[in-house]
């Protein structure tokens, strides 16, 4: 893989590795020209994928010709244009690798006479990834710089690797349920109920990734909720917090990056207990649950993961509150819970790198709304579109 940070491959970079001679891993090939289109050629390309992400991920470079084992000489593609070659290339990826491979991103690169272009493929932690030929399934894994066909010890293992890290994920989870209700070194409201928000890229529960708090800090502003007024961050034993309400006796709500990849947000201010009612804020709540997701999505990315993740959302201490629904319905009825802790499915997404978000929030938001009696969550249009305004009317 080369190991220039991605969005700082350029010219230059490939310069040097030539330069350098730089050799073909287990990681990193490179490729004179790009596939053609014939039978046997198209079966070529997607036995290098399935071979590196059934290995350990790694980067095809075409337009370098290869000489003695590594990088020999930036040899421009002209013909056809990168956006034609990308969108052929992942047409066929889409079609013909079995289960779908998540994460996989494209990079041209301008040089005088044409382009290199780099495919990235993750070490897939949901595979083994197939391809069939001649009515032949074939699972190649990428050996060093050579490609065999994986061993049944090697097949067994995979099938069963992402099962492990479900599992995983969801003691993670179940952990991290438990030690919320005693807050951090500040408690949560004791009058209040909660919503939790995990992502848990599946690559974090390998024992293999890992997520600076230093880098995480610089930009920590992303990390706040929705309406959240100003905010605080400390590191920590996990990573890194970020949180608002430092100066009263309680957390109000706050985010956390733990080292190896995971996040979670936690919220009171969504609810209220006064004027002889218990209320949850049915706009605010589906508002902060929305735009916690969409800041996750971005921190997971900017730290690299590109894979598959989990998703969860959690209610908790909500028995006594009824949903408000505001005007819209003209529901103020007794909506409640039948049970204190809402604990929501786990989400299993294929790629934090091209989730849509409202794909993940709308059914979560729906679950929790059924949860209260009332059939689906009022913030989303017939078409299925987050229409946050009809709050208003």
């Amino acid at each position: 893989m080369i190991l220039e940070r991605w969005d700082d491959i350029d010219a230059d970079t490939l310069a040097e590795l030539c330069e350098s001679n730089a050799p073909e891993t287990i990681t990193l090939d490179f490729k004179q020209e790009l596939y053609g289109s014939t039978a046997d050629e198209k079966s070529e390309f997607l036995k290098d994928v399935c071979a590196l992400a059934n290995a350990e991920g790694g980067d095809l470079v075409f337009g370098i010709a290869e000489a003695k084992g590594g990088a020999g000489k930036v040899m421009p593609i002209a013909e056809p244009s990168a956006d034609r070659a990308m969108r052929k290339m992942g047409q066929i990826l889409d079609g013909s690798v079995e289960p779908r491979l998540p994460g996989f991103q494209w990079k041209h690169v301008h040089v005088e006479g044409g382009y290199v272009l780099i495919l990235r493929i993750p070490k897939s932690l949901i595979g083994p990834h197939r391809f069939v030929v001649n009515n032949l399934s074939r699972f190649p894994i990428r050996n060093g710089t050579h490609i065999a066909d994986m061993s049944y010890d090697q097949l067994r293992n995979a099938f069963g690797r992402t099962a492990t890290l479900l599992e995983q994920a969801k003691s993670f989870r179940a952990h991290r349920l438990a030690t919320i209700p005693n807050g951090l070194w500040k408690p949560l409201p004791k009058d209040l109920p909660h919503f939790a928000i995990h992502l848990i890229p599946i690559e974090s529960m390998t024992g293999r990734a890992a997520v600076d708090p230093v880098e995480v800090h610089k930009r920590f502003n992303e990390l706040q909720g929705y309406r959240w007024t100003g905010a605080g961050c400390s590191f920590n034993l996990d990573g890194l917090l970020v949180w608002e309400g430092n100066s009263s006796p309680n957390i109000t709500r706050y985010t956390q990056v733990f080292r190896n990849g995971a996040l979670e947000t936690v919220d009171t201010t969504f609810s209220s207990n006064h004027n002889g009612g218990s209320w949850i804020a049915s706009a605010v709540f589906a508002c902060a649950v929305r735009t916690c997701f969409a800041n996750l999505l971005t921190a997971s990315r900017k730290s690299g993961f590109n894979g598959s993740a989990v998703v969860c959302l959690t209610l908790g201490g909500v028995k006594d509150f009824a949903m408000h629904m505001g005007q819209i319905f003209n529901l103020h009825g007794n909506y409640k819970s039948d049970r204190d802790h809402l604990i929501l499915p786990e989400v299993w997404i294929e790629s934090v790198e091209t989730l849509d978000i409202d794909a993940v929030v709308k059914p979560l938001l729906d679950v929790a709304w059924q949860a209260f009696g009332i059939e689906t969550c009022g913030y989303y249009d017939d078409a299925g579109k987050w229409s946050p305004e009809r709050r208003f009317r």
